[in-house]
């Protein structure tokens, strides 16, 4: 078993654009329009979903302008400031070649430790004005938003405020992602979850689809000369072993190059240090 070029599979980190495989319905769903809620079980793809999505917009979305917003760690507005402003940082090039500098903006005082709490919302609505103008559309991407919890806990209100007012002031999309916790506890009634509401039912982003699972291990997107040699019975083998769940599959295709068969790919899973920790601590 080889594959030219070394091994494609990718674990532990977001994919896009070749290396992304699979989601084609949910893609085209959140590119129509609206806001968007996506949830799902820790390691199943939502990071890339989201980059994916910032790709899209970048090369085929005409006047559309991406914003990928990841919240991990934040524990408070003064962290969910300096977030988006990394984020601004980050598409600083994309928005000044759409006309929208973000040296306009005062990002400096999303830092500013004398300011509390940050003046986030007055920015942002800074930041949808000069979309505005320059007649674009921004979509903002924001990754592990469950973080936003711990802020509507301290904070109460604030999030909801957040969003209604970007709502309100419209010429923006936002999608968000987490987990799947989030729509337990919004369903269950819990207050600090109240804002999520505003996104609507959560599409729920689960396994791939079995001719996804299959487009994967093959690598389909590569040359046909540089893709592993799975014998259809081999992708099988993977495929049902993993229940199409999109790391397991990446990582029993690693070893399966690794150890030189599917077979005995499926073998080691069952004592793989990676497994072990995603049963235990992402699914647990």
């Amino acid at each position: 078993m080889s594959a030219a070029g070394g091994i494609p599979y990718v674990i532990g980190q977001w994919v896009r654009g070749s290396r992304f495989y699979g989601r084609r319905l949910l893609l085209e769903r959140v590119l129509a329009g609206g806001w968007h809620w996506v949830a799902g079980l820790r390691r199943v793809g939502k990071t890339s979903l989201l980059k994916q999505l910032e790709l899209l917009a970048e090369t085929g979305t005409p006047r559309t302008v991406p914003l990928f917003w990841d919240l991990q760690g934040v524990d408070g507005p003064g962290e969910l400031a300096l977030t988006f402003a990394d984020a601004l940082l980050d598409a600083e090039e994309l928005l000044a070649a759409a006309g929208v500098g973000i040296e306009t903006l005062d990002t400096a005082a999303l830092g500013a430790e004398s300011v509390d709490p940050p003046p986030l919302l007055p920015i942002l609505d800074r930041l949808v004005a000069a979309a505005k103008t320059a007649k674009i559309e921004l979509l903002l991407l924001v990754d592990e938003a469950d973080e936003l919890l711990v802020v509507e806990r301290q904070n109460p209100g604030f999030v909801e405020r957040l969003w209604r007012a970007l709502a309100e002031a419209g010429g923006l999309r936002v999608v968000l992602a987490t987990a799947l916790p989030l729509a337990d506890q919004a369903a269950a009634g819990a207050p600090e979850a109240a804002w999520i509401r505003i996104f609507g039912e959560p599409l729920h982003l689960g396994v791939l689809e079995p001719e996804e699972a299959r487009s994967l291990l093959r690598q389909d997107h590569r040359l046909v000369s540089s893709r592993p040699e799975w014998s259809e019975a081999e992708v099988e083998t993977l495929r049902t072993s993993c229940g199409d769940h999109p790391m397991l599959l990446q990582l029993a295709a690693k070893r399966g190059l690794e150890l030189g068969s599917a077979e005995a790919a499926r073998a080691h899973l069952v004592t793989d240090r990676s497994v072990d920790h995603l049963f235990a601590v992402d699914l647990e």
